[in-house]
């Protein structure tokens, strides 16, 4: 299953090839789980995404369902957390 939110994030997915479950990874995080998931299906901040990249040891451009599109999204991560967005 993918969270939804125009993005396809495969975070569900990379939890559970960790063994994690997402109430895990909010722990992790420090972060109540609903308002994980309830902010990664709307329109999650770099912030937020970066951190769940951290916790899960992959770039935040690993977290999205098409291959093809890593690199993109790396430079697109990359230019938004230079520029300070969040």
């Amino acid at each position: 299953m993918y969270l939804t939110n125009g993005m396809n994030l495969r975070i569900e997915e990379l939890c559970k090839q960790r063994g994690l479950r997402m109430s895990d990874l909010a722990a992790k995080m420090g972060v109540n789980q609903a308002n994980l998931t309830s902010s990664l299906k709307g329109n999650p901040t770099v912030s937020r995404l970066e951190a769940v990249a951290n916790v899960l040891g992959v770039g935040t451009a690993d977290m999205h369902s098409n291959p093809a599109h890593h690199s993109s999204y790396k430079d697109l991560w990359t230019a938004a957390a230079n520029a300070g967005v969040e």
